[in-house]
């Protein structure tokens, strides 16, 4: 490979990686509750607003990941 590929390739999977880190820490305080609901058996405590403010942020996320 030259090396100019190999720097194209580099740059690209650093934005790659880059692209998907973001995208799980904006899903990482959701997930975090979801977790910590499920543990502790609490998720039919959670109101549908906030169930659905998490399938939103979660829907967003997995879409930004598919498009990285």
């Amino acid at each position: 490979m030259r090396k100019n590929d190999m720097n194209g390739y580099i740059q690209a999977l650093s934005r790659v990686l880059q692209g998907t880190e973001d995208a799980a820490g904006e899903m990482n305080t959701d997930f975090e509750t979801m977790r910590g609901a499920i543990d502790h058996q609490t998720v039919g405590e959670l109101s549908q607003v906030e169930l659905q403010k998490i399938v939103d942020n979660f829907q967003r996320g997995l879409m930004v990941m598919k498009l990285i």
